[in-house]
């Protein structure tokens, strides 16, 4: 986890939302779904870049799948 939160901490453009979908799902994995989708839905409230044919767009898609996944998970987890 530690590697995981220096690689966000550096990273940017494509490379920082990379860095958050790997983070989250460390941090999904560990127990802290809190703090993971609040990870998550912090990159995707940042401005998505105007052009079409950068990554940005690809990897976005995949937090916001993180996020949903998540969201089915816990839904069909009984309390």
């Amino acid at each position: 986890m530690a590697a995981a939160r220096l690689a966000y901490h550096h990273s940017y453009g494509d490379n920082r939302l990379r860095a958050a979908g790997r983070l989250g799902e460390i941090l999904y994995e560990g127990g802290r779904g809190d703090e993971a989708r609040d990870l998550l839905e912090r990159s995707l409230a940042e401005l998505a870049p105007e052009q079409e044919k950068v990554r940005s767009h690809r990897y976005r898609r995949h937090l916001a799948e993180l996020l949903q996944t998540w969201h089915d998970d816990e839904r069909r987890t009984p309390r």
